[in-house]
C-alpha cells in the first residue's frame, strides 16, 4: 500500500512531489520549460489512509496550467515562435480506476503515453481527409526503469566528467526547474525560494 504519500510528516508533499514531478519532467524534456506555471491544490478526501488530521494530510488534488516556447529550427520563418499551452490534472483520491497518461495534442495528431505503466505510447494522426490512423509504438522498457539514468551518471564519474558520456538524461538546473513548478501547482508555495534561490 501506498499510504504513507499521505502523511506529511513522512513524504513531505504526497504523491505530487513523489510521482507527479516525474511527469511534468517528461513533459518538459519533450517540449521544453515549463514556463508561468499556476495551479490549485486541495485536500478533498478527509482520511487518507491513516492520516486523520488535516494539518498532517497532504493535496490529493492538484490541477495546473502553464505554457512552453518553442522556437521554429528556421527563424527566419514568418511566426518563427510558437507558445504552446499545457495543462495537467492529479487526482490521487478520486476512486475509480487509476488513468496514468500523458498526451500532447497538435494540429496532426496526438500522442499519448504513460509515465509509469509499461503500456506502448499511442499515436494517432490525422490523414488529410480527416480520418484517424491509430499506431501503438512498440518499445522496450529497461528492467529497472532507472537504470538509464543510473548508468549515466556511474559513467560520468568513472571518466571523471560526464562531457564524455554525452548529454545527461537530466540535469540539477532541470531538476530545480521541475521542483519551482511543482511548488507553483501546489497553491504557489513560496518554499522553493529558500532552497533554491540564494
Amino acid at each position: 500500500k501506498t499510504l504513507w504519500r499521505y502523511d506529511r510528516s513522512m513524504s513531505g508533499g504526497g504523491i505530487l512531489l513523489d510521482m507527479g514531478c516525474h511527469m511534468l519532467d517528461l513533459v518538459d524534456y519533450f517540449l521544453g520549460p515549463i514556463q508561468n506555471a499556476a495551479g490549485v491544490a486541495a485536500r478533498t478526501v478527509s482520511k487518507q489512509g491513516w492520516v486523520h488530521d488535516k494539518e498532517e494530510g497532504v493535496e490529493d488534488n492538484v490541477r495546473g496550467t502553464w505554457i512552453h516556447r518553442l522556437t521554429h529550427e528556421n527563424e527566419k520563418e514568418e511566426g518563427g515562435e510558437y507558445t504552446l499551452l499545457g495543462s495537467g490534472s492529479f487526482e490521487f483520491c478520486g476512486g475509480g480506476p487509476a488513468v496514468d497518461q500523458i498526451q500532447i495534442s497538435g494540429t496532426k495528431g496526438v500522442l499519448r503515453f504513460s509515465c509509469f505503466d509499461a503500456a506502448s505510447p499511442e499515436l494517432i494522426i490525422m490523414n488529410s481527409d480527416g480520418k484517424e490512423e491509430r499506431q501503438i509504438l512498440e518499445t522496450e522498457w529497461p528492467a529497472h526503469v532507472h537504470q538509464p539514468m543510473v548508468q549515466n551518471i556511474v559513467d560520468g564519474l568513472k571518466n571523471g566528467t560526464f562531457d564524455d558520456v554525452g548529454p545527461r538524461l537530466c540535469s540539477g538546473e532541470d531538476g530545480v526547474r521541475t521542483s519551482i513548478v511543482l511548488d507553483k501547482l501546489l497553491n504557489n508555495r513560496k518554499s522553493w525560494k529558500d532552497d533554491y534561490l540564494k
